[in-house]
């Protein structure tokens, strides 16, 4: 008589038989079966072994959600960003966690995956910390929802390194418009203009909303253009450090400037700071 029962590593036959020679076939057929079985037993350890330490090793606190919110798994880095072992919040809703509430928050990115099907990011303050939410939907076959990864960073330092930048570009920007100088930043790739001071305005004739997304070429600042090219040849080298230089107004009035410019870097890009000193009057006296 053949039999067989199902398992999950294998399917096992079974041979029943009151005879002797039957009996030693049983047994040779049901042990060669056992090995397979925990062959593939300890292949499935292997690798659910090998996925665990994969998990844990990630930096950001990942969490499985089912399609109840419901943390089904998470790894180490949940102790390093929450103080709580993983094991402790298996079954808690993400959002009792995170936010410490009974139901979801408004425009809740887990309730906005679970609507669009597609990544959803959102920032948040922890405390004195500040971290990043990003949810993936997991979508079965059918394509319904059935869950989320939902992955957490702490970007307390990142925000602090943006805000310690803001401040500086805040007083960066303050006293270039109140130095009394004339003062231009243009882009290093194409010479436009995108900030000027007070006293470039004021020095020129051209209000800002003139002078920016132009070129000096533009507005025909340069009397003459081999100087302009001087310049930016030795820009491209250096600094430029009191140069005499000859400048036309909106007006059309011709005046002298001693003239200085450096390259600097703003998020990322090169650009060119300028500053002016109005000398007219002095060459005029001499």
């Amino acid at each position: 008589v053949l039999t067989y029962e199902k398992h999950k590593a294998t399917t096992c036959f079974w041979l029943i038989s009151g005879g002797n020679e039957m009996s030693k076939k049983h047994k040779k057929v049901g042990s060669k079966n056992m090995d397979i079985k925990t062959k593939n037993e300890s292949s499935f350890q292997s690798l659910a072994e090998m996925w665990q330490t994969t998990f844990d090793a990630v930096k950001e606190a990942i969490w499985v959600l089912d399609a109840d919110w419901n943390i089904l798994h998470a790894n180490k880095a949940t102790t390093q960003i929450f103080g709580l072992q993983p094991n402790q919040i298996i079954g808690s809703k993400c959002y009792e966690l995170v936010h410490g509430t009974k139901e979801p928050i408004p425009n809740c990115p887990v309730r906005r995956v679970e609507e669009k099907l597609e990544r959803e990011i959102e920032e948040l303050q922890f405390g004195e910390r500040h971290l990043e939410i990003i949810a993936d939907p997991i979508i079965n076959s059918d394509g319904s929802f059935d869950g989320v990864v939902h992955l957490v960073s702490d970007i307390t330092q990142r925000k602090k390194s943006e805000e310690a930048l803001r401040l500086s570009e805040k007083r960066f920007f303050t006293i270039f418009n109140s130095n009394p100088a004339p003062i231009a930043i243009t882009k290093a790739n194409d010479n436009k203009l995108v900030q000027v001071n007070n006293a470039w305005e004021n020095f020129t004739g051209y209000s800002k909303k003139e002078a920016v997304g132009n070129t000096p070429f533009d507005l025909n600042l340069w009397v003459y253009s081999e100087q302009r090219d001087e310049i930016r040849k030795k820009l491209d080298e250096s600094e430029v450090v009191n140069e005499e230089v000859r400048i036309r107004k909106k007006s059309g009035d011709i005046c002298d400037l001693l003239y200085s410019a450096e390259i600097i870097e703003l998020e990322g890009e090169k650009y060119f700071l300028s500053m002016g000193q109005d000398i007219t009057e002095l060459q005029q006296y001499k």
